[in-house]
Parts: C-alpha cells; structure tokens; sequence
C-alpha cells in the first residue's frame, strides 16, 4: 500500500507565510469537483509555474493549493507548463555524461571502454548496462561513476550462494539510451561472450590501445605468482581469454611492442586464451599496460601484483648477490 502524501516541513512553513497567495478563488455549482472551476491570480499563475520548474511536483501543488492531482496537471498544461512522467524525472535524477563514449579520444574513454568489452553487460532489450564485480572490488566502481560523472546512482550489493559457498558482489545498473548506443557503435554489444571483435581505429585510436587493452585486462585477464621453493623469489605468470579475433588483435599489439608472444590456445568452441609466463615476459606486459597511466583508471589489486613484479626486478638490478636471484631471466 503507497503512502499517502503530506505537506512537508518546508511546505507547512510556506503556506503560513503567505496565506492570501494559496487561498484559492473557486466559482461555478461544485467547484471542489472541477479543476475548471477556479479563477487564478496573476501571482499564483506566476508561482505555479516557477514552483514546477523548480520542484517538477504536481502533488506538491495540488497539495498547496487544496485542489486534485489531475486538475493540476491539467492547469499547468493550460498555463503551458509541460509536465513530467516518472520515467522522465527519473532520467532527470540520473545525473551523468551521457555522450562519455560517444568519441574514444582520452585515456580513460579507451580503458573504460575495454572493461565494458570484458566485464559490461548490456540488456537484450537495450536499456540497461550492468556491471557485476567482486565485492572486494567496489572502488573500481566507484572509479567507473566518477569518470562518466554519475553523482547519483550508487553501488548495490548482492549475495548468491552456490555449493554451500556464499558469493558477495558489487553491482552497478545504468539506464542511459545514449550511452548504451554509443557502446554498441564501438563494438560492445548485448551477449557479446560469443561475437565480440577487437575495435577497429575508428572505434579505438591505436595510441590509446594499451589503456584499451588494459581495460580488458582487469575484467578478463589474471596476473598470478607462485614462490620459489629455495628462495624469496616469486615467479609471475597470466592470462586473457576472450573470443579468437578479439585475442588476435591483443597479440597484434604485443608483438608491434616486441613482446613476442604467437599463441592462443582454446578452450571451446568460442572461448580462446592467450597464456603468460615468466617474469620477464611479465614484466614487459606490465610496462605496456601501465604506459601513461593512473590510478583512476587501474583495476587496484591487479595493479598491486604487477608492482610486486616491477619492484624484486628492481630489487635484482641493484642487488649485489645476484646469484641469490635464482629463476629470473
């Protein structure tokens, strides 16, 4: 059962401040029945109108003016005040750069892009874009909102148990036509699992495709590491999975930067990985990746883990035993 509308604090105060202005002058046989029925001043048409542009709440008004919801809107229509749906003042809430992916021109459009390639999903009917991560990674989204300057929407949560075990995650859903067409204009379409390709360069300039690439890598590619069994050192590996053609073009852009890598092995019929390992090998992913890059648009935990790889490569250069650096090459 919805709740039943009552003058607010601020409202009860307006109304004893200006008794005369919401006096309401009604004529005819049964005027409380007919919105029709009521002959206006000059200064509540003036107030009506300013009040909705301002609030965009027929209730409020009606409420003011002691008259029905429906006679309202039907005097705002006649004083030639457009008003609202829900859906549309709902749009209105929803502050945020709606034209964000229209033009891939900035580091952080091209990285953005990439997550939403790996980890975005939008709805079958169009409507929706949602993105579902590890609890443990809610500032990521967070990093998301304030980048496509979202100040009102906020991060849920969501519990699902699966085998006994519990599984916390972190969501976001944005209803945004126009973000979600320019989305689909640059390659990241509904169901995309199966179909998708890697951009062309007219979707992605190729000086922002490692922060394109990197994008991806923190929704659909892992850095691990192992330590070894007779020192401190540890050995770095990883991977990326995605469709054949998306990958063929991820290897095309590591081996222009020397990374020497040919293979992509798969796992189904749709399903394709690109594997990594060796500390080296690593490394220099991890130089490419990072180029020119910031914190607002790394994925925090992977980022850590490239880090402990870049500092024991550092730790080696200067170190004076090197020998104790058994496994590095």
């Amino acid at each position: 059962m919805s709740k039943i509308r009552e003058l607010n604090r601020e409202e009860l105060e307006l109304l004893s401040a200006n008794p005369e202005l919401f006096k309401v002058n009604r004529i005819g046989k049964n005027p409380s029945k007919a919105g029709s029925k009521i002959k206006w001043t000059e200064e509540q048409i003036n107030f009506i109108k300013q009040d909705y542009k301002n609030n965009l709440d027929v209730k409020r008004l009606s409420l003011l003016f002691k008259t029905s919801e429906q006679a309202m809107r039907e005097w705002l229509h006649k004083f030639g005040i457009k008003t609202l749906t829900k859906t549309e003042k709902n749009r209105l809430k929803k502050v945020r750069n709606s034209d964000y992916f229209e033009i891939i021109n900035t580091p952080d459009k091209a990285y953005w892009l990439g997550f939403l390639y790996a980890d975005g999903g939008i709805t079958s009917d169009l409507r929706n874009l949602r993105i579902n991560l590890k609890e443990e990674d809610e500032q990521h989204l967070n990093k998301f909102l304030k980048a496509i300057e979202a100040t009102t929407i906020t991060v849920k949560h969501s519990i699902k148990k699966d085998k006994g075990k519990e599984y916390r995650g972190s969501y976001i859903c944005i209803g945004d036509k126009k973000m979600i067409s320019d989305l689909i204009n640059k390659g990241c379409t509904p169901r995309k699992t199966e179909t998708i390709t890697f951009p062309t360069e007219n979707q992605v300039p190729k000086e922002l495709l490692n922060h394109f690439i990197r994008g991806y890598f923190d929704g659909d590619g892992c850095i691990t590491w192992a330590n070894h069994k007779n020192s401190e050192l540890k050995y770095f590996g990883g991977c990326i999975i995605g469709t054949e053609n998306l990958l063929k073009g991820i290897l095309r852009e590591f081996n222009k930067e020397n990374l020497r890598m040919r293979k992509l092995s798969n796992r189904n019929d749709y399903i394709y990985v690109i594997n990594f390992s060796g500390n080296r090998v690593m490394n220099n992913i991890g130089k490419y990746l990072y180029k020119d890059s910031n914190e607002d648009i790394e994925l925090t935990r992977k980022k850590e883990r490239f880090n402990m790889l870049f500092k024991q490569r550092q730790d080696i250069r200067t170190y004076s035993n090197k020998e104790e650096y058994i496994g590095i090459k």
